[in-house]
């Protein structure tokens, strides 16, 4: 991401989700860390996760809790969630991509 102005598609507590004005690059950051998608990838991510059924993916954990296991589109990192955790991403990935397909409307209409 190029840091120029970056607009927030979706906020939660523990992560947020942001669009580059500059490079269109979408950025989701997730407590310390930063994935940087470019619009396709980023739909690809979403769609995937948007999906994804908790009980079907989840993997017991040596703390006893279930969590699911998200790759990226960067093949050595992965996003770890709880159930609660995991219903609320997928909800902010939603309301994402519908921001970003508003935007592309608004700007097709601008043009």
């Amino acid at each position: 991401m190029c840091q120029i102005a970056p607009r927030t598609l979706y906020n939660a507590g523990y992560y947020n989700i942001t669009m580059c004005k500059g490079c269109t690059y979408v950025g989701l950051l997730y407590n310390n860390v930063l994935v940087s998608f470019d619009q396709k990838q980023f739909n690809q991510f979403a769609e995937t996760v948007i999906d994804l059924k908790f009980q079907d993916k989840a993997v017991k954990f040596p703390d006893g809790q279930h969590r699911v296991i998200l790759n990226t589109c960067h093949q050595d990192i992965q996003l770890c969630f709880t159930y609660p955790e995991f219903v609320d991403f997928q909800v902010g990935l939603t309301e994402s991509v519908l921001m970003l397909e508003i935007e592309e409307m608004l700007n097709k209409k601008a043009l």
